[in-house]
């Protein structure tokens, strides 16, 4: 099964009832800087193409969050 991290709970969800575990994980970043501050336009570009098959089968947009 995939999961997308969207939906990671579900993923938890199912693994709690695989090995009886019940995790609290929380993500949150302590970073306040905007992804678009981080990427150059060639970063981006490199990202882009490396997880091309993830963005088409998640249907994830390809712009940079800013």
């Amino acid at each position: 099964k995939i999961y997308r991290f969207e939906n990671i709970q579900e993923c938890f969800d199912d693994l709690s009832k695989i090995v009886a575990m019940n995790p609290n994980h929380s993500r949150k970043s302590e970073h306040s800087i905007p992804l678009s501050e981080l990427y150059t336009e060639d970063i981006a570009d490199k990202v882009r193409e490396f997880y091309k098959e993830d963005f088409i089968n998640f249907n994830y947009s390809m712009e940079v969050p800013s």
